[in-house]
């Protein structure tokens, strides 16, 4: 990329470029062999997910999408020759490196390592249900609430330039410090649409008319896209708030990231 030959930088790009959308394709389709229903009912504190003939270069994005999705943290597992490879993405009560390496030492892992919020590692099938109950059985015994905690609610109307250019005050974001969420009560869904079979885009109506552009970037088979896309009444959303930078023109959007379900409004 350091290269000073403009039609071979050119080149590049466009490689890079292609090579991410076929990234993106193999993930959608990955994401899709899972049953999201099934892991939900399961209630686990830990998620481990193991399919066979997965892109072992993949099993990192697929286990933060499951992450991002169940706020928990998740191990995805798939088979490399006799023994299987995994890949783990954890949130912040979770130090997933050192139980990693807690594992290794207790004969249950064959290798691995990593940092409280990622990690990699090797384990035989017959130890996999093993592991399975060892992370459970290491995840922290008080109470958490794993929902998503929004920062406060806020109108529609409050959305704007402004304010969003007060809240990059507080950049750069990032895993200790997480852009803030906010929740929008009493709000409709108009003109949902399914976009590249991998996200919603639409528009939030406010009671009072205003209109916001909106895109959510989960996985199609879940209880908040299926809301999105199908759901005509008045709905609470925790959203963030973010610039689209599109052909050098910027315009504020949201991005939807949970639905607040009633049995949670108190």
């Amino acid at each position: 990329m350091i290269t000073k030959d403009d039609k071979k930088k050119e080149k590049i790009i466009k490689e890079l470029l292609l090579l991410n959308e076929k990234r993106k394709i193999i993930e959608s389709n990955i994401l899709t062999k899972f049953d999201y229903s099934k892991i939900r009912k399961l209630k686990d504190n830990v998620i481990i997910l193991c399919e066979n003939n997965l892109n072992e270069g993949l099993i990192g994005i697929i286990a933060s999408r499951i992450k991002e999705y169940f706020n928990k943290p998740c191990a995805v597992l798939t088979n490399s020759g006799t023994i299987y490879k995994g890949s783990a993405r954890s949130t912040q009560e979770f130090n997933f490196g050192a139980i990693i390496k807690k594992a290794i030492d207790l004969d249950i892992l064959v290798s691995g390592g990593g940092h409280n919020l990622a990690a990699g590692f090797t384990i035989k099938k017959e130890k996999i249900s093993i592991f399975k109950n060892f992370l459970n059985s290491m995840y922290p015994n008080k109470s958490l609430n794993l929902k998503r905690k929004f920062l406060s609610k806020i109108s529609v109307h409050a959305m704007n330039d402004k304010f969003f250019n007060e809240l990059k005050q507080c950049s750069p974001f990032g895993s200790e410090n997480n852009n803030p969420l906010f929740l929008i009560e009493n709000i409709k869904i108009i003109k949902p649409s399914i976009q590249k079979d991998r996200y919603i885009s639409c528009y939030i109506k406010s009671k009072s008319g205003k209109l916001l552009s909106a895109v959510c970037f989960e996985i199609l088979d879940t209880l908040l896209s299926q809301n999105l896309l199908n759901n005509k009444n008045e709905i609470d959303l925790i959203v963030q708030l973010k610039e689209n930078n599109w052909n050098n023109r910027k315009k504020l959007q949201l991005i939807i990231v949970d639905l607040l379900e009633i049995s949670n409004k108190a």
